[in-house]
């Protein structure tokens, strides 16, 4: 096993900029994901629930991954990727149709 043990994060250096979609209802633990994110130079939008992130999602909210709480208030955890993923097909489809 590795020993981990002087790891240092901000010497983790990411070959793109990548933004992550942090959903949790708790303030104090988007706040840690939100600050180790930042510590290796990611950029992060934060939502409190599902129905927050889908609204986010609508609006134009561009993210590469989503971090999140598989137990929320409003929108349960396995529901917020199935509907993304099928606003994401839907908007693919469009623009194909479109271009």
């Amino acid at each position: 096993m590795a020993d981990n043990s002087n790891f240092d994060i901000a010497s983790v250096q990411l070959k793109n900029k990548l933004t992550v979609l942090v959903v949790e209802y708790m303030q104090m633990i988007r706040f840690c994901h939100k600050t180790a994110l930042s510590a290796i130079g990611v950029d992060s939008i934060e939502a409190d629930n599902g129905e927050e992130a889908l609204d986010l999602y609508r609006s134009g909210a561009k993210f590469d991954l989503i971090i999140m709480d598989m137990d929320m208030p409003r929108m349960e955890g396995i529901r917020l990727p199935l509907t993304l993923a099928k606003l994401v097909s839907i908007v693919q489809e469009i623009d194909n149709n479109m271009g």
